[in-house]
């Protein structure tokens, strides 16, 4: 049989709607238990066409982490702060950075320690400062704090610590957890403003 041969458009519709159907699944069956075919089911795409696109789950679950990323950013984000119009009020850059925490939002927070070790193995991936730089570069940008003014590598680092405590919420105590979470919210506003809040 032949391999079918899909238009640009058609191929953004196909990611898309693979994509789309990701998180649902996370949240439901974690990493790992969330296989190829129950995406593909859940897509209602054959399994080749998702190999087309992803070369394995894990590739699948890294670029749902993007996807997830700019659908959080396009979500909580302005419009007019995006155009350059505004800044971003401190009140909005404490919402989105509540966001990595949140179980409704982040892919972090749905995934175990496990998981994510288990991610990076297989990947091969490492700690990027350049690239988190980049990623964090367009935040300063809309919060309008000059980049040279923050340790970047410290930045993602709270930012993965905060990532990390969602994830092992079981294993911390559930009365000090909300407080836990705020300190390093907190932690990180400061850092980003440099003053206290």
């Amino acid at each position: 049989m032949p391999i079918r041969v899909f238009s640009e458009e058609e191929k953004d519709v196909i990611k898309e709607k693979l994509l789309s159907v990701g998180f649902p699944l996370l949240q439901e069956y974690g990493v790992i238990h969330m296989s190829v075919p129950k995406i593909t089911k859940a897509a209602d795409i054959g399994t080749g066409t998702f190999y087309r696109f992803f070369e394995s789950k894990e590739d699948y679950i890294y670029q749902l982490i993007l996807y997830r990323r700019q659908q959080m950013i396009n979500k909580f984000v302005p419009k007019d702060v995006k155009l350059g119009k505004r800044k971003l009020t401190k009140e909005e850059v404490r919402s989105f950075i509540e966001l990595i925490a949140d179980k409704n939002n982040s892919v972090y927070a749905n995934m175990n320690l496990q998981d994510e070790s288990h991610l990076f193995k297989t990947l091969s991936m490492q700690p990027d400062i350049e690239h988190e730089k980049e990623v964090s570069s367009v935040l300063m940008d809309w919060i309008g704090v000059p980049m040279e003014k923050v340790d970047f590598a410290l930045l993602a680092n709270l930012m993965k610590v905060l990532a990390i405590t969602s994830q092992a919420k079981e294993e911390l105590h559930d009365s000090a957890y909300d407080k836990t979470i705020e300190l390093l919210i907190n932690n990180i506003m400061t850092l980003i403003y440099g003053d206290t809040l």
